[in-house]
């Protein structure tokens, strides 16, 4: 019995040990990733800036989006995603972290959706947050991916701000850009919209072509069906005529008499 107890106080001190050098391990490996972090920002910065005043400027402090090829066609609200800072230089989510860069990866913003001037408030803040967030994640289909780093870039804007009514997630990302985006021209607008019309129009008139053929296919007894009614239609118009004829020669024998 003390035997077990003994045991079981060991146990437990050893454990006990295990789990708080672990949390130290965590909060060490944190610290040193934040600061990996940091100087990564700082480097990339410092090398980016002079770029980035040669990239092509867009609508600032704005989501934007462009058509992914292929993807896009068959599935129209599917696309990239980026945002741009206060002087209209995007940022999107590739390659396991977010930086600056010269327009989206897929093709040219096609839709973008502007905040207002009293919602810039810790926009910079913000973009800087996001970009931590995504620093050495694997760019993912479901998660992980630029409209979650778009996502998160705008809710820390919103929390700091202390919006707590304004919540983005890659569902509402999508819908707002579908439906709210407005196009950078009229030759973008037709590069997102001439695909999926000529895919979806090409399929309906398919599905229609296929579809009367297949009735023509099963539908052998139709002519019949409409010879016959016109015989009955004959047969009526001669009964017709008969009566009349007959009623003609009654009138004909009274009038003689």
């Amino acid at each position: 019995m003390i035997s077990s107890l003994f045991l079981f106080s060991f146990l437990t001190v050893v454990t006990a040990e295990e789990n708080t050098k672990k949390e130290v391990d965590d909060e060490n490996t944190k610290k040193e990733i934040d600061a990996d972090i940091k100087d990564y920002v700082e480097k990339e910065e410092a090398w980016t800036y002079k770029e980035m005043e040669t990239f092509e400027k867009y609508p600032k402090n704005s989501i934007v989006w462009t058509p992914i090829p292929i993807v896009t066609w068959f599935f129209p609200f599917i696309g990239h995603m980026g945002i741009t800072d206060s002087n209209g230089v995007v940022y999107e989510f590739m390659n396991l972290h977010a930086q600056p860069a010269d327009g989206l990866s897929f093709g040219p913003v096609t839709r973008y959706i502007p905040f207002e001037e009293d919602e810039f408030e810790k926009w910079a803040d913000a973009i800087t947050h996001g970009r931590k967030e995504a620093y050495g994640k694997v760019h993912g289909v479901y998660y992980d991916n630029c409209h979650y780093f778009v996502a998160d870039t705008l809710n820390h804007r919103a929390a700091a701000r202390g919006d707590n009514s304004d919540h983005w997630n890659q569902v509402t990302l999508a819908t707002d850009t579908f439906f709210k985006g407005t196009y950078t021209s009229t030759t973008l607008m037709l590069y997102h919209i001439v695909p999926s019309a000529l895919i979806y129009g090409g399929a309906m008139y398919l599905a229609f072509t296929v579809w009367g053929h297949l009735r023509e296919m099963t539908g052998t007894h139709i002519p019949e069906i409409k010879e016959s009614n016109e015989e009955k239609v004959d047969n009526v118009w001669l009964d017709t005529k008969a009566s009349t004829s007959d009623v003609d020669e009654e009138v004909v024998e009274r009038e003689e008499l």
